[in-house]
């Protein structure tokens, strides 16, 4: 009995401090939350806009290659890569093309040391791009683009996918663009992937969070 009425008075004690501890009240907990949702609000904002960054960079980078592509071909009269002058010109090293007008996948590896020996490049090798894959320039990449292009996949020399479809289309709308089958940018479902896996017709398969897209920049 005597066990029993210390037990009960230790008890009493125990709820006795619990009840005197601070608490939150409804409004400081509706602060909190308020605080953690801006908090968590500009970590996202924070992504987009790198994100964002990453893929005007891509843009740009692709701009600059068909730039210098160009510029090539205005001042040695043959594509790099193609050029059939090319090992005559720049010496040991470069191999020549076969002058032919389209860049073949064989030459496809040799576009960069071409543009290298002619200044036009820092680097020998394929850039990778900011928003992820690698650059190359390609002619007929596929049945229906014809001509030669610079194309961003995830493996040099290679239709294999680079970007997401949401990478894909907003990277086109920087151009204003929509539709991925036309305009100065297309784009298409990279080889190995499921069908689909990027594009069905015009529309961007969003549900798919996976790189399933190859981008490309016609040479004009």
């Amino acid at each position: 009995m005597k066990f029993s009425r210390i037990l009960l008075s230790k008890q009493l004690k125990i709820l006795s401090k619990k009840k005197n501890l601070p608490g939150f009240t409804l409004i400081e907990l509706s602060i909190v939350m308020i605080i953690v949702g801006i908090i968590m609000a500009g970590v996202f904002k924070g992504q987009d806009l790198i994100e964002s960054a990453r893929l005007q960079s891509t843009l740009s980078e692709m701009n600059r290659i068909k730039l210098v592509a160009l510029q090539y071909r205005e001042q040695f009269g043959g594509w790099p890569g193609n050029d059939k002058s090319a090992s005559n010109r720049f010496g040991e090293g470069a191999v020549s093309g076969n002058g032919k007008g389209i860049i073949l996948s064989e030459e496809a590896e040799h576009v960069w040391k071409h543009l290298s020996a002619a200044g036009l490049m820092d680097n020998e090798a394929a850039p990778a791009a900011k928003a992820g894959g690698f650059f190359t320039i390609l002619g007929n990449p596929t049945q229906t683009q014809k001509g030669n292009w610079v194309v961003l996949s995830g493996e040099a020399g290679t239709l294999k996918s680079a970007l997401t479809p949401k990478q894909a289309m907003a990277l086109k709308s920087k151009m204003d663009e929509s539709d991925p089958t036309k305009g100065s940018i297309r784009v298409i479902n990279g080889l190995g992937d499921e069908a689909n896996g990027c594009i069905n017709g015009s529309t961007y398969n969003l549900k798919n969070e996976n790189p399933a897209c190859v981008v490309m920049m016609k040479l004009e």
